[in-house]
């Protein structure tokens, strides 16, 4: 989350992305999608009933309330005509924030698919495999589809691929030693280089992707890094750092980060525009620029969570 943060923040203050789009950015945003997939994964029995609740109570309803919140102030700080029936039509189609409406799709679906093949891998391999495959057919024709059924059909894939990780984690555990996991950092590098110069694709939104098998040996390497990284320090920092605490505190609160993490960049990048402090090539005005953003979106979001939790699907 602070990540996608900070390259909002990077594109509204300098006008484009300084640190290449593809070093970071798209491994951000898939992380959602795997780690949601982790989170699906129980030994006990799954229910789908409480599960569609949580994503109607957590995610569907905190979409259309944020948007209807966002939207008018969202068109005017961007300049837009105002016209309620497009914003409303935005909003009802998926596309207000289409990075929240591809995992509600998606979620759904593998939700479906779980209670639909009885949890039996092989049948949830097929099917998940099936998705990728559709929202490859689907990107070629690059069309706005309702509520981003393209990017929903691929998370739904990622999705997967973080709930076979799970299953089967406690295997991979016993045999990821240390030298494994510098290994994994090693390839991880080069495939980055790689990517750099090959000049190579892997955005998601639009989709558009010029190698699946970089694209997916790139999103598992960089998960599986992820994940070993954070139970390491949950392992090894009892204490709990202050850092390790905004992180995890920015990481538990995501959501709204998301729905924020717009428009606050925006009016903290055209406030130091205002003051003086346009970007000319200092990069450390960047970074002031991000700690502002992040500080200012922290408190916002405590507010919300302090006094309106109801908004946000918690009590």
């Amino acid at each position: 989350m602070m990540a996608i943060l900070y390259d909002h923040t990077e594109i509204y203050y300098t006008g484009d992305n300084i640190i290449p789009y593809h070093l970071y950015v798209t491994n951000a945003l898939i992380a959602f999608y795997f780690i949601s997939g982790y989170l699906f994964y129980k030994e006990s029995t799954f229910y789908y009933q409480r599960k569609i609740k949580s994503i109607l109570k957590t995610i569907i309803i905190p979409y259309f309330i944020f948007t209807c919140l966002i939207a008018l102030p969202k068109a005017w700080v961007h300049g837009n005509d105002i016209h309620l029936s497009d914003i409303v039509k935005g909003i009802v189609l998926g596309q207000a924030s289409w990075f929240v409406a591809a995992l509600i799709v998606a979620e759904l679906m593998f939700s479906t698919l779980l209670y639909i093949c009885k949890e039996k891998i092989a049948y949830l391999s097929a099917f998940s495999i099936g998705c990728l495959v559709l929202s490859m057919i689907l990107s070629f024709h690059q069309a706005s589809y309702p509520w981003q059924i393209s990017n929903a059909l691929q998370a739904v894939f990622i999705i997967y691929l973080g709930y076979l990780y799970h299953m089967f984690e406690k295997t991979i555990y016993h045999v990821y030693s240390q030298r494994m996991f510098f290994l994994s950092f090693l390839l991880f590098v080069f495939i980055k280089i790689y990517e750099s110069y090959k000049g190579m694709n892997l955005y998601i939104n639009p989709i558009v992707i010029d190698n699946y098998v970089v694209f997916i040996l790139d999103v598992c390497l960089f998960n599986i890094l992820l994940i070993h990284l954070c139970k390491y320090l949950e392992k090894n920092i009892h204490d709990q750092s202050h850092l390790l605490k905004m992180i995890s505190w920015t990481g538990a609160h995501s959501l709204v980060y998301y729905f924020l993490c717009g428009g606050v960049p925006l009016l903290v990048s055209m406030a130091m525009k205002k003051i003086s402090y346009a970007y000319e090539g200092q990069y450390v005005y960047v970074i002031i620029a991000f700690i502002s953003v992040y500080f200012i979106t922290s408190v916002i979001t405590w507010m919300i969570y302090r006094y309106i939790p109801q908004i946000t699907g918690k009590r």
